[in-house]
């Protein structure tokens, strides 16, 4: 954990990581990401369940953090989406389409604060939808962590009991 947050209070209990956002990692989320290579998702796939193994039995449900309608009709896919429904198939429990993104700015070139005022509720839990007690939440790349707190507090207000977090890279 990094030094701004370790005095931090967040929505989700515990968050792991692969890796930090450099090579190969980093070209590994970029080529997937914003070059729409999706036979990259099964890669994706595999290197979280192996540093997320320690989660699987826990585990009772996948949901992936969903991307913004902007960046969806730009990539013309939900990137996380097919990791997190690869992860979910391999892992033996459902995957949740839980969240609703609500229009937001890019954030890749945001601070810390702007970041935090740019998600600041525009994750929206699905009230249709039922969660399980034990979710476990996956994005790409964890930067400030308010995406994935803004998405944890949306399931916790939906029902579930304990978020935690996976994600492929840690930007420093």
């Amino acid at each position: 954990m990094c030094t701004e947050c370790w005095n931090s209070e967040f929505a989700f209990s515990e968050a792991i990581c692969a890796g930090s956002l450099v090579r190969p990692l980093s070209r590994l989320v970029t080529i997937y990401k914003d070059g729409g290579e999706r036979r990259l998702a099964p890669v994706m796939t595999s290197v979280l369940a192996e540093v997320l193994e320690s989660w699987r039995e826990w585990t009772q449900a996948v949901v992936p953090v969903p991307a913004s309608p902007k960046a969806i009709s730009l990539r013309g896919f939900d990137h996380i989406e097919f990791v997190a429904d690869g992860l979910a198939r391999m892992w033996e429990v459902p995957l949740l389409l839980a969240l609703h993104s609500a229009t937001r700015a890019d954030q890749r070139h945001l601070g810390r604060q702007e970041r935090q005022r740019n998600v600041a509720a525009t994750m929206i839990g699905v009230r249709e939808v039922s969660l399980p007690s034990r979710v476990l939440l996956l994005d790409d790349v964890m930067t400030t962590c308010a995406t994935v707190d803004s998405a944890a507090a949306a399931l916790l207000a939906c029902g579930a009991d304990e978020v935690r977090v996976g994600a492929l890279a840690r930007a420093w």
